[in-house]
């Protein structure tokens, strides 16, 4: 399965599900984007064949299946499409990471063995890998509080794990300031859920920045609300943390855009997740 033991650590380091664009742009309909069928006939055929094959706990076979399905391009989109069917469908999360760990495996190798002659190619598998591990991320994190989703404490490492591999990604591929934001959210987020409140603190900060050069107000008060719970929850500087959490959330009900909104009450489900 894939690892990033050993890559290099990023210094300088929503739901965003289906990454194909900008987390923050899309995060108020992704939801519904996500949960829409394949529409290619063909497509459609091939998932449904790899969840039957995982249903009968064959998960090599299903691997084998997809993976002679198709150029390698299109088999690691298909991976990418099997992880949203078997959450959003199955709400199966240990069957998503285990294939979603096979397929960032099988992006990353296969764009390392093209990457001499098909430069085009292998970016575009790496692209892919990082959507799935941005989405692995997203559907492990436990402060959405899904109805009928369980993360068990194996599932949210292997998601943070890959939380920080869709943000290595962003950085290898030159993604512009808001796709980093988002990354960098991600792995507070992370952060957060394993109560590394200092470690949240400081990926917030950054994301905050970075939303705000990207032009994204509304996700610079979303990040700077996180780095707010990430106060309160630290306990040591509660008090800082309410004033900012307050703040963050006046400033974004002054905005009252859609995603204004959604930010709202996603902090404060949040909020209710972690504040136990």
């Amino acid at each position: 399965m894939f690892s990033i033991l050993n890559m290099p650590v990023i210094q300088n380091g929503f739901r965003f599900r289906y990454l194909t664009i900008c987390f923050v742009i899309v995060v108020s309909f992704m939801a519904v984007a996500q949960a829409e069928e394949p529409k290619d006939p063909e497509l459609e055929k091939v998932i449904d064949k790899a969840v039957e094959l995982c249903d009968s706990a064959d998960i090599d076979q299903s691997r084998q299946y997809l993976e002679s399905s198709g150029e390698a391009v299109v088999v690691a989109q298909r991976y990418s499409e099997l992880l949203r069917r078997l959450y959003f469908k199955k709400q199966d999360v240990p069957l998503m990471v285990s294939m979603g760990e096979t397929g960032i495996d099988y992006a990353l190798r296969e764009a390392k063995d093209c990457e001499a002659e098909q430069e085009a190619e292998a970016k575009k598998l790496k692209g892919i890998a990082k959507e799935i591990s941005f989405n692995m991320g997203v559907n492990t994190w436990p402060g959405w509080n899904d109805p009928g989703i369980v993360i068990d404490e194996s599932a949210r490492k292997a998601g943070f794990q890959a939380a920080r591999l869709n943000h290595q990604l962003a950085i290898e591929l030159k993604r512009d300031q808001a796709v980093l934001a988002n990354a960098e959210w991600l792995v507070g987020a992370h952060h957060l859920a394993a109560e590394e409140y200092t470690e949240a603190i400081q990926v917030f900060e950054r994301a905050s920045v970075n939303f705000a050069q990207a032009n994204k107000p509304d996700a610079e008060l979303m990040a700077k609300g996180y780095r707010a719970l990430a106060l309160i929850l630290a306990k040591d500087d509660a008090e800082q943390g309410k004033r900012e959490w307050m703040q963050a959330r006046q400033k974004l009900e002054e905005i009252n855009s859609d995603d204004a909104r959604f930010y709202l009450e996603q902090l404060s489900v949040a909020r209710q997740v972690f504040e136990k």
